[in-house]
């Protein structure tokens, strides 16, 4: 299989560094927003906990002031965009990232296959004056003024994947990693796991990010189990759960590590659209048992099928989290500067050095 699968790669990573090449010696020219674009990302496929520091990012700035704007291509949706995404719209239309992230942060999130026109409509709706690219580092068309970049390396799996770095169909890179990392501002290295299990930073990882680079860490806040139908607490701790995400090992480690006891699990496909039939059969099959799903598979449930099930609600915490917020708010406010007060008022230099710097 590895013999058959290396030329695959080995075109692959050709067709995107060529691509990247025409973009970096402009041959290939992109798009820049009349308002400042950051750009949350990743460089392999899945699993990345990108969603949960989008949302992180979004409160954040939102505390500070800032009118921020989610744009996402909504994957796994039928609607092509631009279009706002609303309480009423189905995952099956607007994906189940766009739902999640619009319900969590209260801010405006626009889907649109096309970025440059989902962009321009944020600007002619004035919905905001800072646009959050959602899974936007290899979507070269929209310029963007901060490139973040979030890598999962909270198993040893995970970490050897990283420094292996092997492209697609081979590996779970979507580019070369060193070529990609180098157009990278920020790189945050996600854990998946409790703050309270922080540990030393892999050094291993850290010879990988090239200098200038500047480098936080993320982790989960587990804030519990709450029914779909009420959004009462689960009390129980024992538990059958089901999920189709990327990542499905990280979510059941995490129930582990919260408390709880996984009679069962059941793994779907990533975006899974779950059936009544599905979610019976589960019922049947464990019977007297909570069965429990992440947020993002909430979203694909049918309303009349959420009795008895919860939900796990996590948070994500960047460390050193004012460093981080601090950076990014350094780099909106000369983005406005530059454009002579054609966006509204966004906090001072004076309030952004508040935050304080701490070391990893």
């Amino acid at each position: 299989m590895k013999l058959l699968l290396s030329p695959l790669a080995i075109l692959y990573g050709a067709v995107t560094a060529l691509r990247n090449a025409c973009y970096d010696k402009g041959i290939l020219r992109a798009h820049r927003s009349k308002l400042p674009v950051i750009s949350i990302g990743n460089i392999s496929v899945g699993g990345n906990a990108k969603t949960p520091l989008v949302i992180f990012l979004t409160q954040e700035l939102s505390k500070r002031g800032m009118e921020v704007v989610i744009l996402s291509r909504g994957y796994g949706g039928s609607l092509r965009g631009p279009v706002r995404v609303l309480p009423e719209h189905r995952s099956s239309e607007v994906g189940d990232e766009p739902l999640l992230i619009a319900a969590k942060t209260g801010r405006p999130v626009v889907i649109s296959r096309d970025r440059v026109a989902g962009a321009s409509f944020i600007e002619k709706e004035k919905l905001g004056n800072v646009i959050l690219l959602d899974d936007g580092f290899q979507h070269r068309r929209l310029a963007r003024d901060l490139d973040i970049v979030s890598a999962y390396v909270g198993s040893e799996d995970a970490r050897r994947d990283f420094l292996e770095a092997k492209l697609l169909p081979l590996g779970r890179f979507r580019e070369a990693r060193d070529r990609a990392l180098r157009r990278a501002d920020v790189v945050i290295f996600s854990e998946r796991q409790p703050i309270s299990d922080t540990s030393a930073v892999d050094n291993r990882l850290l010879r990988v990010i090239p200098a200038g680079v500047q480098i936080y860490r993320s982790f989960f806040q587990v804030q519990g189990a709450f029914s779909l139908v009420d959004a009462a607490p689960l009390s129980a701790k024992s538990v059958v759960a089901f999920c189709g995400i990327a990542n499905p090992e990280g979510f059941l480690e995490t129930l582990s590590r919260s408390g709880y006891v996984v009679h069962q699990s059941h793994v779907f496909g990533d975006h899974h659209a779950f059936t009544t039939s599905e979610l019976q059969s589960l019922r049947q099959k464990h019977p007297g048992l909570a069965l429990i799903c992440t947020e993002k598979d909430a979203s694909r449930i049918p309303p009349d099928q959420r009795s008895g099930i919860y939900e796990l609600r996590i948070a994500t915490k960047v460390i050193p989290a004012d460093a981080f917020v601090t950076h990014v708010c350094r780099l909106i406010l000369q983005r406005q500067s530059r454009m002579q007060g054609t966006l509204v008022d966004l906090p001072n230099s004076r309030d952004v050095e508040k935050s304080s710097k701490q070391k990893l």
